[in-house]
């Protein structure tokens, strides 16, 4: 190996260029009759396709902040039409990857599936969306298993890391700093579940962005699904996120811990700000 002669020059920085950014393609957007907004990705190349939903109910719009990831996770464990156990052999029979999740301000109902197969799919992501039944033994099921794994998370210096850090840099009382405990579980019901579903899941608020090799009578199908939940039965007021002035350096001791973790951070510009991006 022969070793390099040249010598930095620490004195004199790195010369500066403008970063080159790849060009992305313009989406198609339009709205649907039901008031469905779609962002259209078409690819006539691809052979999958990728249909994503996202619902403006998170975490911070409910006083509990386990409401809205219960509500989106257990749209899969069936429907007026599909029983859960079916509706799952259902979707995986089709090949079918779909992701459910929730932030502090989204819901996310993400599909991938074979463009063949993608028309066969939209009947029970439409039954999920349109008409979910959260059951009382599906929901008992779920809490156990979610209250099991956030036992097991608390013993985790990272996890207490990230509540402390989350607590004191929003404040624990307001929307993004509320943290669910124990009781946040034992307390939550099937029916809370059913009042945030009325209230959020509304076809004017739901965002499509279909990707792939998309047809557009796959798109009429959804909005014709989607029609009768244009109307929600219950209004529901987003939890305020209040201003915060966090300060100093906060330790959480945790007894037989084999290692420390450290969140450093601060509040930066929001999502409303045009840099957000």
């Amino acid at each position: 190996m022969i070793a390099s002669t040249s010598q930095l020059d620490r004195n004199r920085p790195p010369h500066t260029q403008r970063a080159l950014l790849p060009e992305t393609e313009v989406p198609e957007t339009f709205i649907m009759p039901s008031g469905l907004s779609v962002f259209l990705l078409q690819d006539r190349e691809a052979e999958g396709t990728r249909l994503e939903f996202i619902l403006p109910g998170g975490t911070s719009w409910h006083e509990n902040p386990l409401t809205a990831a219960f509500t989106v996770s257990l749209l899969r464990e069936g429907t007026i039409k599909y029983q859960g156990h079916k509706l799952i052999a259902k979707l995986d029979g089709l090949g079918a990857f779909v992701e459910l999740q929730a932030s502090a301000d989204y819901a996310w109902i993400t599909a991938y599936a074979h463009k063949s197969k993608t028309a066969h799919l939209i009947p029970y992501l439409v039954s999920m969306l349109a008409e979910p039944q959260f059951g009382s033994r599906q929901f008992n099921l779920y809490r156990q298993r979610q209250l099991a794994r956030f036992r097991t998370e608390m013993l985790r210096t990272r996890t207490l890391a990230q509540r402390a850090f989350k607590a004191n840099i929003y404040g624990s009382d307001s929307a993004y700093g509320r943290l669910a405990d124990e009781i946040s579980y034992k307390n939550l019901t099937p029916e809370d579940l059913t009042t945030f579903y009325k209230s959020t899941y509304n076809s004017n608020r739901i965002i499509l962005i279909a990707a792939g090799n998309i047809r557009h009578e796959w798109l009429e199908a959804i909005d014709q699904g989607l029609r009768c939940i244009n109307n929600p039965t219950v209004e529901v007021a987003r939890n305020p996120v209040r201003e915060t002035k966090p300060t100093g350096l906060i330790c959480v001791p945790k007894e037989d811990a084999l290692q420390s973790s450290i969140m450093m951070g601060r509040l930066v510009v929001d999502r409303l700000h045009p840099d957000f991006p």
